[in-house]
């Protein structure tokens, strides 16, 4: 077989710098679609990727963004990829190697380039491929809820800002991010502040992009993961999309499927489910909406709708215990000269736990004990800003030929990902492989998502006829809450979702849980909190409104809760509580959940952050985040709602659902000064005293095992 033909291109933009752009060319004679990426992050890392597309017929064109790589003019994040994707597809659209036909796609930043572009509404786009989003500057820089990201902000600033190649070796190590202020980090790496990095922290959370979403009329196909710290602006991106639907929310963070390939889609990559969506869009089309999303590590995919009942359940206090100064060797964790011993003989709910399930399927994912939780996060956070080295993309890469056949038990023939970088943005530049042979080769704004306009299409799609939705629950959420790849996919029947096999609009029983559920308060402890009442850091309280009590901690930026912190194994460290909810029926959760309290803080300006957990007696297992800023009149009772970004997880019966309430999440989030100014900018750090009076649950609640989407479905049959 002849192999593809590489061509090298530079595109003059409108204002007359060059860019830099490789087309790969099915084979000789064949002439179909084009796929269009472009990236900060050298488009020679997607060569590979762009030699899978010409394999199933489609024109790749790969280019590096302005001021990255070989690419003229200065990298200046965000701001000129609207103009300059323009002028790439006007460019494209006077050439002989398509035949009109495009799609754009991207992961990360490459994301944000390709609804850039699509928003100047450029002739012959069939279709936008968005994966896990880094949608503009105050996207990337603040939680919706407000609180100002840290770690992947100064991690991909300082690699990436100013700069037309990776600055190696550049590490924002905690010593740093423990500087203030926020704002002059980079100037302290580099010598001087990148060209953006200022303004970042005045740009509003929601840029330009937004309100063109609803008149883009193209189909989109939004990949998120339950553990990216930008999926709720992924829910968001397609719940504004004017055009057909595709959503599919996996159980991976911002590298994608790369640190578990195939291990959620029944040994494929995600790249056979874009090339299935790409023949779709390019084909007969695609129409309506769907959503998915992971219940499990291992898939256990499910279909979710709109609107998502709301199932309130009470949360009750943990009991405190005492903070251990002198722990004995073993797992621990340090702040600030104290140790705290992170794996007690028995973990602190284990005698809240039910037995553990003989059926582990409805566990959803592998349960973990504290001590390993705490061991594990850290991880995290380096993929999400503090890894100092690029992961080896290796090869998966790299382009196979006949001579280099397929390893057997082999079951995907495509894949698209990023390689892993230390920051956010990077991690994924949408370049492994989407290989016709690599049959081997396989991503949280977390305040949820923002009011809809009254005339915005709700999303995920409702239905009339698919039973998934039964009766109003007592609230709603604050968020809405080896295959035959040369077969066209359109021709593959829709997936038959519905357990038990029965067609759709059959009477089986509704598969959200509407059984009446109490809504109890949260009652404060009999004993009380170890943090003492009265004056914090030398500053006495404000007055009550009120002398109702509650469960109380130390928010002290001094000494903030920890990102890698688990705060089930700490208690009585004083700067966080935990609450619990009883023992819950089997049950699944598919969307995000809302944490509402009423609270009391003695500064005029707080971050409430929200750790979601699942209790077995096997252990915990955390489920999802949320954070948000708000500001407070000292001392009066007030309500608020943390909001987590999209979950996917299986509940077994008699488990339990722990929230951890601090004041702080470093160093993934800055940490709020309590003085009514920006983290971003704040010199001076105050404690403040927290008390938690009430507070509900208010959870995605589904019936087990409904509305199954099997691996093989939504490869191949989901996206048409």
């Amino acid at each position: 077989m002849t192999p593809p033909s590489v061509t090298e291109h530079l595109v003059t933009a409108h204002d007359g710098v060059r860019l830099a752009a490789t087309v790969v060319r099915p084979t000789a004679g064949r002439t179909g679609p084009a796929v269009v990426i472009r990236t900060p992050y050298g488009r020679r890392s997607h060569l590979a990727e762009a030699h899978g597309w010409a394999r199933h017929g489609f024109t790749c064109v790969v280019g590096d963004v302005r001021g990255r790589f070989d690419s003229g003019g200065a990298f200046l994040p965000y701001a000129n990829e609207p103009a300059d994707g323009a002028a790439v597809l006007d460019w494209l659209a006077g050439q002989n190697c398509h035949d009109g036909r495009v799609v754009l796609a991207g992961a990360s930043y490459a994301a944000y380039c390709a609804v850039a572009a699509a928003l100047t509404a450029p002739a012959g786009v069939r279709g936008v491929l968005a994966a896990v989003p880094a949608l503009g500057p105050g996207e990337t820089a603040r939680e919706p809820g407000g609180a100002a990201r840290l770690a992947c902000r100064v991690g991909w600033w300082t690699e990436h800002g100013g700069t037309r190649r990776p600055r190696i070796g550049v590490a924002a190590d905690e010593e740093l991010l423990a500087e203030l202020p926020v704002v002059e980090l980079p100037e302290r790496v580099l010598g001087a502040a990148p060209p953006g990095w200022r303004e970042l922290w005045s740009a509003p959370r929601r840029g330009a992009l937004w309100a063109g979403l609803a008149g883009i009329g193209v189909p989109l196909l939004a990949i998120g993961g339950t553990d990216d710290p930008f999926a709720a602006d992924t829910l968001e991106l397609a719940r504004r999309w004017g055009g057909p639907r595709r959503l599919v929310l996996g159980p991976w963070g911002h590298e994608l499927d790369t640190r578990r390939p195939g291990a959620a889609l029944g040994g494929r990559r995600l790249g056979s489910l874009y090339a299935a969506w790409a023949r779709a869009v390019c084909g007969e089309g695609v129409s309506g909406d769907r959503a998915a999303i992971a219940t499990a590590p291992n898939g256990a995919w499910r279909t979710f709708t709109h609107p998502v009942p709301a199932r309130s359940v009470p949360l009750t206090p943990l009991p405190a215990e005492t903070a251990q100064t002198d722990a004995p060797s073993g797992d621990a964790h340090r702040t600030d000269g104290r140790t705290i011993n992170a794996a007690p003989a028995r973990e602190p709910w284990e005698h809240l736990a039910s037995p553990e399930p003989t059926d582990r399927s409805q566990a959803g994912a592998v349960v973990t004990r504290a001590a390993d939780h705490a061991r594990r996060t850290p991880a995290d956070m380096r993929a999400h800003g503090l890894q100092t080295r690029p992961t080896p993309v290796g090869e998966a890469l790299e382009h196979r030929s006949s001579k280099h056949p397929d390893p057997p038990g082999s079951a995907d023939p495509t894949h698209i990902s990023e390689p892993t970088t230390r920051s956010a943005d990077a991690t994924h530049q949408m370049s492994e492989d989407i290989q016709a042979h690599d049959v081997s080769a396989g991503p949280a704004p977390l305040h949820g998502v923002p009011e809809r306009d009254p005339d915005e299409r709700t999303f995920p799609p409702a239905s009339t006829t698919h039973p998934n939705v039964g009766a109003p629950a007592t609230r709603p959420a604050d968020a809405a809450n080896k295959a035959d790849v040369d077969r066209p996919v359109h021709d593959v029947p829709a997936p038959q979702v519905l357990p038990d096999g029965e067609p759709a609009g059959s009477a089986h029983q509704p598969s959200v849980d509407t059984r009446a559920d109490p809504v109890l308060p949260l009652r404060p402890p009999v004993d009380g909190s170890p943090a003492a009442a009265g004056a914090v850091g030398g500053r006495p309280h404000a007055a009550r409104s009120d002398e109702s009590a509650g469960v109380h901690f130390v928010a002290d930026p001094r000494r903030p809760f920890r990102s890698d912190a688990d705060g089930l194994a700490r208690r009585g460290s004083g700067d966080h509580v935990v609450l619990v909810t009883g023992p819950l029926p089997a049950g699944e959760l598919r969307g995000a959940a809302a944490v509402r309290l009423r609270v009391r803080a003695d500064t005029v300006d707080a971050d409430w952050f929200a750790l979601l957990s699942l209790l077995t007696a096997a252990g915990s297992r955390p489920l999802g985040r949320g954070i948000v800023r708000r500001t407070h009149r000292p001392g009066r009772a007030e309500e608020l709602t943390v909001t987590t970004a999209p979950i996917g997880a299986g509940v077994p019966e008699g488990a339990r659902l722990a929230v951890t309430v601090a004041g702080h999440h470093w160093p993934y989030h800055a940490r709020n000064p309590h003085t009514g100014v920006d983290a971003a900018h704040a010199r001076e750090l105050l404690p403040g005293r927290r008390e938690v009076l009430d507070g509900t649950l208010e959870l995605p609640w589904y019936r087990p095992d409904t509305d199954v989407l099997t691996a093989d479905e939504l490869v191949k049959a989901f996206p048409c």
